[in-house]
């Protein structure tokens, strides 16, 4: 599932620049619609090898915000009639982006929260704002600068 997100991602962000045959991209699209669960959210589906190809993703809540940018990037392209129609991405969006702003509050994780915070400011989410406030409230500071360390790697020390 996270690598056909990535994969249409990256091939409609590409698509001003090289051939992308959008029937291809619509089935991919739909696909991915396909395996949204009853809550909005993108459980995991099938498995990847190389747990480093992910880049941290973990767990539902992340799945679901990297799956949401795609979506909001896939509702860029003129489908015509195909498989997947403005309408039925425009809903899973708005599923995924209800499952994020659900979970929001609960999230522990500093990656998950930071591609939460981004996919629901894509997504422009009436808390996209607080997810903001939230990732900003974790960062360290100093010297004037902000940043965030691993929050899986002190949650196990």
């Amino acid at each position: 599932l996270w690598l056909t997100a990535f994969v249409v991602k990256s091939f409609v962000q590409a698509r001003p620049f090289i051939f992308v045959d959008v029937e291809t991209l619509s089935r991919s699209v739909s696909y991915l619609i396909r395996q949204q669960g009853s809550d909005g959210s993108f459980p995991l589906v099938g498995m990847v090898h190389h747990s480093g190809m992910k880049g941290g993703l973990q767990g539902d809540v992340a799945r679901t915000a990297y799956v949401l940018t795609t979506l909001v990037e896939a509702e860029r392209v003129t489908w015509d009639k195909l498989q997947a129609a403005p309408a039925i991405v425009r809903t899973a969006k708005t599923r995924a982006q209800g499952y994020l702003e659900s979970q929001l509050e609960s999230i522990s994780d500093n990656y998950t929260l930071a591609l939460t915070a981004y996919a629901l400011g894509l997504s422009k989410s009436r808390l996209a704002g607080r997810a903001v406030e939230l990732l900003v409230a974790r960062a360290d500071t100093g010297s004037g600068i902000m940043w965030w360390t691993d929050s899986r790697a002190t949650q196990s020390s």
